[in-house]
């Protein structure tokens, strides 16, 4: 089956919106372990208008840019955490996009909590 666009009457902008499930990120760690988070790869549609969030340990979401390139490689700082969820958003007249994958790098912290 071909893919399907949407697009309203007046041709205004349709907005997409994905919520990612908590992610325990256990290959960093087990899940009450806090973890320092580095980068975050995301491998999707390079376009303008598609954007990512995330959220830290149930935490409201941070804007963290646009998807320009593939892989595109988020800078986290060194946050500490012990789970994120993602959020990507689009909003366009009818740009088709996939996202195929993400991938979180960081260490186990030392402390736990």
């Amino acid at each position: 089956m071909p893919p399907v666009y949407y697009t309203s009457d007046n041709g205004t902008a349709i907005t997409s919106e994905i919520e990612f499930l908590r992610d325990y990120l256990g290959a960093i760690g087990d899940p009450d372990d806090v973890k320092v988070l580095k980068y975050l790869y995301v491998w999707a549609t390079p376009i303008s208008t598609l954007k990512f969030f995330i959220s830290y340990d149930d935490g409201d979401y941070e804007y963290l840019g646009g998807v320009d390139e593939y892989p595109k490689r988020f800078d986290l700082g060194h946050t500490k955490c012990k789970h994120i969820k993602l959020k990507a958003t689009e909003s366009s007249t009818n740009k088709p996009f996939i996202v195929e994958a993400y991938m979180i790098i960081g260490d186990k912290a030392q402390e736990r909590e």
